[in-house]
């Protein structure tokens, strides 16, 4: 267990690459202590790892509403690719936007 998300996950990760340069909803701006959403940001609150696989603890505050906290995990399959998925939704296939 630890307080951050490690740098191999960071960066700014996209379902289409196609739109890694329009802010939308499937867009992520995966950093350190944070995770960037399209109008909102996850804070991280902690985090287990094993390999290439981690489970963030996130708390999100969206409007004027009270907040939110679920599970972001995520799964490297090489250096641009990722799986994710929010607590038992559905995975989706996220791809590293390039520099």
């Amino acid at each position: 267990m630890q307080d951050t998300i490690p740098a191999r996950f960071h960066g700014l990760w996209s379902e289409d690459l196609d739109h890694c340069g329009v802010p939308r909803h499937q867009r992520y701006d995966i950093g350190e202590s944070r995770i960037g959403f399209f109008e909102s940001t996850g804070i991280v609150r902690t985090v287990r790892v094993r390999g290439d696989y981690a489970a963030a603890t996130v708390f999100e505050q969206y409007g004027d509403g009270p907040g939110t906290r679920y599970a972001f995990y995520m799964a490297l399959e090489g250096p641009d690719r990722m799986r994710a998925r929010y607590d038992t939704r559905d995975g989706f296939v996220l791809r590293r936007c390039p520099d």
